[in-house]
């Protein structure tokens, strides 16, 4: 049972996440990241080292080629740097800015928080009744309550360049409709959101939460991809693709797949996919707006990591996508802890480990420069890109 098949009956079998203890695993024997570097005092800042040689512009040998972004360099390695430790405070959704400002969540914890690029957080809302997801555009930020059984407590919070908080969606119902705001995405113009309940909903709004309306009603919509003219939702009860125009109707949304799908994003024209659950893979949808489509398999569960027996897609959780590369964060299983990965959007090439070690990896989100991750034991952890 992962998060993203959360229901009102499930909470106290969920709980069980920020505690369960993961035996060790065999990673490869090239240097990768490790998710506990740099936890316990490390002063490397991991930026470039001087030239080994007066006059050269090589650097020495075990240097890292770049900024590490305050994470230590090991080996020539970058390695994550760790932002929030909070150890109960349970899984959350995270976003970051065009300014390197994070946005992260925590369910258990009812809080709202905020990293600067210089590594300092603060509290930006807290009280809050399971806040789930976190997105936004260069405009503003915004967050999901997910209110559990307590629709009253549903909202939707948007958060202004001082990280001030506004609810601009607010429970039990809008536009006669029970909410319960899970997956969020900001399009630049307006914000579209799935309710994850039983006959749940996706809505849409302007920026400021004004003149919602009805997008699809029906199944439990929780992930969520978006462009200016669609919307895509994952349905929880039976990780089914589902797709709607932004210009609503209130039906039930058009079937785009029928193969398992838990997470997606959408980039360049595309929809990528990954299933946990069922087959334990990553994908693409070359045409997110035809009907009765496949997904393309990218990377399965029978690949391996260069040089390492590990596979490279095991319960992955959350997916992100820049320009050249798909990530995603496979969740710790038996006795195989969680990972960060990457490779390729067309497929080609090796799946790259970027940090091994992580207990129970939940969300990841990027920027230009890095990748950020959220755990089920409430660790948010930032590494530099390659």
């Amino acid at each position: 049972m992962r998060i993203s098949r959360r229901t009102a009956a499930s909470a106290s079998a969920l709980a069980t996440f920020a505690i369960v203890a993961a035996a060790s695993c065999a990673f490869p024997d090239f240097p990768f990241a490790d998710a506990d570097a740099g936890i316990d005092g490390d002063t490397d800042s991991g930026r470039a080292a001087p030239d080994a040689s007066p006059g050269t512009d090589a650097p020495p040998t075990g240097a890292c080629t770049h900024d590490c972004l305050g994470g230590a360099c090991l080996g020539g390695v970058c390695q994550p740097v760790t932002l929030n430790d909070e150890g109960d405070a349970g899984p959350g959704g995270i976003y970051v800015n065009d300014l390197g400002v994070v946005y992260f969540t925590q369910y258990y914890g009812g809080r709202v928080l905020r990293g600067q690029a210089d590594g300092s957080v603060s509290v930006v809302a807290d009280k809050l009744r399971n806040p789930v997801r976190a997105g936004g555009s260069a405009q503003r930020t915004f967050a999901t309550v997910f209110g559990e059984t307590d629709a009253a407590a549903a909202r939707i919070l948007s958060f202004g360049s001082t990280g001030n908080a506004t609810a601009i969606v607010t429970g039990p119902t809008v536009a006669g409709l029970t909410i319960a705001p899970w997956g969020i995405v900001d399009t630049g113009k307006l914000i579209v959101w799935t309710n994850a309940i039983p006959d749940g909903s996706v809505m849409l709004a302007a920026q400021n939460g004004l003149s919602p309306s009805v997008l699809a009603v029906g199944g439990r919509p929780q992930e969520l991809a978006a462009n200016a003219q669609f919307a895509w939702w994952i349905d929880g009860d039976g990780s089914r693709l589902f797709r709607a125009p932004l210009t609503g109707g209130g039906g039930g949304g058009t079937l785009v797949t029928s193969d398992f799908v838990d997470f997606v994003a959408y980039a360049g024209g595309h929809l990528f996919t990954a299933s946990a659950v069922n087959t334990s893979s990553i994908g693409v949808i070359d045409d997110p707006m035809a009907t009765g489509t496949a997904v393309r398999e990218l990377v399965s569960r029978y690949v391996t990591l260069p040089g390492s027996s590990e596979t490279a897609v095991h319960a992955p959780h959350g997916i992100a996508v820049d320009d050249t590369h798909i990530y995603w964060v496979n969740g710790a299983t038996g006795s195989t802890l969680g990972s960060v990965v990457r490779t390729r959007l067309d497929g080609s090439g090796a799946p790259e480990l970027l940090a091994g070690g992580i207990p129970q990896p939940d969300q990841i989100a990027l920027t230009s420069a890095a990748i950020y991750w959220t755990t089920f034991t409430g660790r948010v952890q930032r590494l530099a890109k390659p």
